[in-house]
């Protein structure tokens, strides 16, 4: 049993303001499965070699695991038209906050971003709905933001002007141009510890 199997893809278009997104629910055929295992492999800190709070203040980790039976960047990528290099590696962002003062979800957005890959594909593993990424326009006024992500993640949401929210529903597939787009994770008060679950998505870059 290959539990990374997906279901017939079936994408709907629709637009977050004026950035068009793919969409698909049921993406997986045992979603389950694939959380089970995803829980049962503890992931590491990200960019632990950097400068920052992260297992302080906060606790931003990855899976990073090579398996044979994942090929669901390459499926994504014939589907859509797109070049892919065999890419077995199954990369999750795990997050969660703690109740402190360095963490302000209400007053500013969580490190706006662009990707270095064309694709960015967020398949979503919480058991239940949430907002799940942002998309961002950097105001005229924002100034220039330096060093490590995790030294100084927040930035106050006056510099920015928030296009629209994805909502994150377990086993939903969103996927846009990670490239040109400036996102992030959408977060409020469901992350802040203690919190019923930690904030789980797989990422596929194309």
């Amino acid at each position: 049993m290959n539990i990374f199997e997906i279901n017939e893809l079936n994408f709907i278009e629709k637009r977050i303001g004026p950035i068009p997104i793919l969409e698909m629910d049921n993406f997986y055929k045992h979603p389950e499965k694939v959380l089970e295992f995803l829980n049962s492999n503890p992931p590491d800190f990200h960019k632990s070699e950097e400068e920052g709070f992260n297992g302080v203040y906060f606790e931003d980790k990855r899976h990073n695991i090579e398996h044979k039976d994942f090929n669901v960047s390459q499926i994504i990528a014939k589907h859509l038209n797109f070049n892919c290099e065999r890419d077995n590696i199954i990369m999750t962002n795990q997050f969660i906050m703690k109740d402190n003062e360095f963490n302000k979800p209400m007053t500013h957005y969580w490190a706006p971003h662009c990707d270095p890959k064309s694709l960015a594909c967020l398949i979503y593993l919480n058991t239940f709905d949430c907002d799940g990424t942002n998309f961002y326009l950097e105001n005229d006024n924002a100034p220039e933001f330096k060093g490590a992500e995790h030294k100084n993640p927040w930035k106050h949401k006056q510099y920015f002007r928030l296009l629209g929210t994805t909502q994150a529903k377990f086993n939903r597939i969103c996927i846009f141009n990670g490239q040109n787009v400036l996102h992030g994770m959408a977060l409020d008060k469901t992350f802040i510890e203690p919190c019923k679950e930690k904030r789980l998505n797989q990422v596929i870059f194309i």
